[in-house]
């Protein structure tokens, strides 16, 4: 515990290397039907903070293609729900007419998440509904290997032996792949030793790598257990971000995140 005591010490210094994580999940994704059963539809999310503009590549009663858009905001953990509008503009072959633009509001939609990579989603045009279970579509592979740095924050629930907690470290994590998706996520001190590491196969699902099933060994700290990394993925500046929960046992449960840039 010394030894961490020192790490949430450094942390500090680290704390603007780190991109902040949001207080829900980013679901920013391509989404489609649950296991790819209906091939040729879905929506996409973009996500700020409370809020996600979805569009819709759906079908109509012709079977042609429709345009909707729906602004949903967020009303509790992992849901969201809002108006949905159909929109109309000018053709794309020929000079953009501000008359042309207009947005009409034809029901509504909602998400629920059940997990980073899935959830419920309904909406309603007119007089037809629909209700799917949807998950993000992957597209390229995604590679999470490579050494980071930044800030880890880790939370103990009441039933551990120190008490309710929650402190900022400062760490190194090196992260390697090996065959059919195994990820190993070594948690380095600043000064090059091993404290922690979590391992186990950590499929693709859209942007994110989760890893539902892993083990977790802290020699240091007598922890070997199993965790549960719900959201794994890379950033946009090529650093890396994971949260995960592990059951110490006695009712001890740790929940911890970790935001980090690329080590050079």
């Amino acid at each position: 515990m010394l030894r961490r005591l020192v790490l949430a010490l450094l942390a500090c210094a680290l704390a603007f290397a780190a991109p902040a994580r949001a207080a829900d999940p980013d679901y920013s994704d391509i989404w489609w039907a649950a296991g790819g059963v209906e091939a040729g539809w879905g929506v996409n999310f973009a996500q700020g903070p409370g809020f996600i503009f979805a569009t819709f590549f759906i079908y109509g009663p012709d079977k042609n293609q429709i345009w909707y858009s729906a602004e949903m905001v967020q009303t509790g953990t992992g849901r969201y729900s809002g108006a949905l509008y159909r929109c109309t503009g000018s053709w794309f072959g020929a000079d953009w007419q501000p008359a042309d633009h207009g947005c009409t509001p034809v029901g509504e939609a909602q998400f629920v998440a059940e997990s980073v990579v899935r959830g419920a989603f309904s909406w309603r045009v007119d007089a037809a509904q629909a209700v799917k279970t949807i998950e993000r579509l992957s597209l390229t592979p995604i590679s999470l290997a490579g050494t980071y740095i930044g800030g880890m924050l880790i939370k103990s629930s009441a039933q551990c032996s120190s008490g309710a907690s929650s402190i900022p470290y400062a760490y190194q994590l090196i992260v390697t792949e090996g065959a059919d998706s195994l990820v190993r996520i070594d948690q380095v001190t600043l000064e090059g030793e091993t404290d922690c590491v979590m391992e186990g196969p950590a499929a693709q699902v859209g942007r994110v790598r989760p890893m539902p099933g892993g083990t977790y060994v802290c020699e240091f700290f007598g922890v070997d257990t199993t965790v549960a990394i719900s959201d794994m993925r890379r950033t946009s500046n090529g650093g890396i971000e994971l949260a995960w929960t592990a059951n110490l046992g006695n009712g001890c449960t740790e929940t911890g995140s970790f935001s980090g840039v690329p080590q050079q």
